[in-house]
């Protein structure tokens, strides 16, 4: 059986990491990582992921990446192998709306994960300065801190986590959304998925400065 198939391969894409330790045993196969984060720049993050990192760059075939950061991290050492592909949205699942302007109540929100990179001391100053607009969050919580130092706020809820399929009926009623993340070195490297999601759905998106949002937003100047 293995003569059989020893002359066909197949493309191995790995996403994180931690299946390194399983895929560097797939010989035979290409090999892509599609490297989304700049791992490093977790507050969590074990020593090991960071070498087995190194072990999947020098191994795969390609290297996939998803920001110019990442771009520039990874072609200083492996230009010829790697290439930028930044994220985007299935129009399908988001569709554009138009978002009414004459609500009684003003609706903005966030949703997506909720960790170390979410900015809670900007997120409470937009709510103790604007009292009238009712901030929904939309995700799972996954650092205590985040609705340990916002739970006060009343004009700030927390949705919880959905199901994807549930998540544009939830925004309709937003005027406005967020990417309050703070600018460290994983956002510095960070192409937001949720920028694209929503943009398709017809939502402005209020940023701070993160280099990628800020890219797509000067492109756009005069547009």
């Amino acid at each position: 059986t293995i003569a059989l198939f020893s002359n066909f391969s197949t493309t191995v894409i790995i996403q994180q990491p931690g299946w390194w330790s399983l895929v560097r045993h797939l010989v035979g196969n290409q090999m892509i990582f599609d490297c989304m984060d700049l791992h490093s720049g977790f507050e969590q993050i074990a020593s090991g992921i960071i070498d087995l990192e190194s072990e999947i760059d020098a191994t795969v075939d390609q290297i996939i990446v998803s920001s110019q950061y990442l771009l520039e991290t990874k072609a200083k050492n492996y230009a010829e192998k790697t290439v930028c592909i930044r994220n985007g949205v299935h129009f399908s699942h988001f569709p554009f709306l138009v978002h009414p302007n004459n609500k009684e109540q003003i609706v903005v929100g966030y949703f997506g994960a909720l960790a170390e990179w979410f900015d809670t001391q900007l997120f409470a100053a937009l709510a103790m300065n604007n009292p009238k607009i009712r901030f929904e969050i939309i995700g799972l919580v996954s650092d205590n801190r985040i609705t340990r130092e916002l739970k006060e706020h009343s004009n700030i809820a927390f949705l919880g986590e959905v199901p994807n399929t549930e998540l544009p009926s939830l925004i309709t009623q937003w005027s406005a959304g967020l990417i309050p993340f703070k600018l460290s070195p994983l956002i510095h490297a960070t192409n937001p998925v949720k920028m694209y999601e929503y943009a398709a759905s017809g939502i402005p998106v209020l940023a701070t400065d993160i280099p990628e949002v800020r890219m797509i937003s000067e492109s756009l100047d005069g547009v």
